[in-house]
């Protein structure tokens, strides 16, 4: 049983990571979205 929890736990930590990255990644595209809508106004 105690492979599985540790299993469950390197499958949590590997998904909240990839999450963490997306999110990231998604931040990004907002921001150069945001800076090149301002760009085009000015």
């Amino acid at each position: 049983m105690g492979a599985v929890v540790k299993l469950k736990r390197k499958v949590n930590n590997a998904y909240n990571d990839l999450r963490s990255s997306v999110d990231q990644k998604v931040s990004l595209v907002e921001e150069k979205i945001k800076s090149r809508l301002e760009s085009d106004v000015n």
